[in-house]
C-alpha cells in the first residue's frame, strides 16, 4: 500500500497507510480506527490487521509517528523529540487527516504498546476529541511490575541515550532508532512509576478523569514484555472510563501463540472481537456484511 503524507503544525511530515471500508451498502457506519506502533516498531507490521478490520467496515489509519518507519529522517543526534510531540503534535494531525476523509465518523485511537501510551496522553489532555480508546499490551511499565532486572534495562537505555544523543535500537536488539527524549521519557515511567510527559507535567489526574470507552489487550503468553499485572495496573488509571479488559490466551485465539508481536502476524479472531468492540462505542454501528 502507498502512503499519504500528513504534515504536523511543526512541519514534520508523517506518512500513513489508511485502508478503506468494504463497500457495505448500509448508511450506518462503523468507526474509524488509527493505529500507533510500539516503541522502534514500524507501522507495516500492523497492515494484516488494518487489513481485516477495514474488511468489516472500519477505515483504518496505520500511522509513523515522527522519526518511526516512513516518516524520516530517523533519530540521531541533533534530531529529537519526546512523547509529548508524538501526543501533541503528531496524534492532532493524523485525527484532522481522517476526519476530513471520512467526515462524521466516529474516531478510535489504537496503540501497541508506547503507542498506546501515546493515544492515552492524547486522549487525556484532549478531553471529548476521540470516541475510545484500544490498547494492545500496554502496560504500566514501573520496574516493580516486571523483573528487577527491566530496572537495569531503563537505566542503560537512558544512559546509551543521553551518550549516543538517540537510541540506537536497530544496534541493540529494539527495532530502529528511537529518539533521546522519548527513551528518558519511558524510562523515566519505568524508574520512578510516575507518569510525566515530556515537560514533567504529572499525566495521572488527566488519566483519573477521561471518561470514554477503553479496551484493553493482554495475552497470557506475554510473559516478558507486557504480563498481565502491568497491563492490569495500567487500565487501573483510569477510574472514570468504561474499562473493558481482556487477558487472552493462544488457545482462545486458534493461534499457537499471540505475545507481544505474534498477534499481529495473523489473528482473526482476535480482530473480529476487537471490531465487535468497536462497533459498541456510542453512536457507532456495525457496518453489515
Amino acid at each position: 500500500m502507498e502512503p499519504e503524507y500528513v504534515t504536523t503544525d511543526d512541519g514534520w511530515s508523517l506518512g500513513v497507510r489508511c485502508f478503506e471500508p468494504a463497500e457495505t451498502g448500509n448508511t450506518a457506519e462503523a468507526p474509524a480506527l488509527i493505529l500507533l506502533p510500539a516503541m522502534g516498531a514500524h507501522g507495516g507490521i500492523y497492515l494484516r490487521m488494518a487489513a481485516h478490520l477495514a474488511g468489516k467496515g472500519h477505515p483504518v489509519a496505520v500511522t509513523d509517528p515522527r522519526g518511526v518507519g516512513i516518516s524520516e529522517p530517523a533519530p540521531k543526534r541533533g534530531i529529537d523529540y519526546g512523547v509529548s510531540e508524538h501526543a501533541e503534535r503528531d496524534i492532532p494531525a493524523v485525527l484532522d487527516w481522517i476526519r476530513a476523509r471520512h467526515p462524521g465518523r466516529r474516531v478510535v485511537l489504537g496503540g501497541h504498546s508506547l503507542g498506546g501510551h501515546l493515544s492515552a496522553i492524547y486522549a487525556a489532555r484532549n478531553a471529548g476529541s476521540v470516541d475510545g480508546l484500544v490498547f494492545l499490551t500496554v502496560s504500566h511499565v514501573h520496574y516493580r511490575n516486571f523483573s528487577p532486572l527491566s530496572l537495569l534495562v531503563f537505566a542503560g537505555f537512558s544512559g546509551l541515550s543521553r551518550l549516543m544523543g538517540y537510541l540506537p535500537g536497530h544496534r541493540i536488539g529494539w527495532g530502529s532508532p528511537i529518539a533521546r527524549q522519548v527513551v528518558l521519557d519511558w524510562a523515566g515511567w519505568g524508574i520512578s512509576g510516575r507518569w510525566r510527559d515530556s515537560r514533567g507535567e504529572d499525566m495521572i489526574p488527566l488519566f483519573a478523569d477521561l471518561d470514554l470507552p477503553l479496551l484493553s489487550i493482554s495475552f497470557a503468553d506475554d510473559l516478558r514484555l507486557s504480563p498481565k499485572i502491568a497491563v492490569d495496573r495500567f487500565a487501573e488509571l483510569f477510574p472514570a472510563a468504561d474499562v473493558h479488559r481482556w487477558h487472552l490466551s493462544p488457545e482462545e485465539l486458534d493461534v499457537a501463540k499471540a505475545g507481544h508481536f505474534d498477534h499481529l502476524r495473523g489473528c482473526p479472531v482476535l480482530w473480529d472481537r476487537i471490531s465487535n468492540w468497536l462497533c459498541t462505542v456510542p453512536g457507532a454501528q456495525p457496518a453489515t456484511d
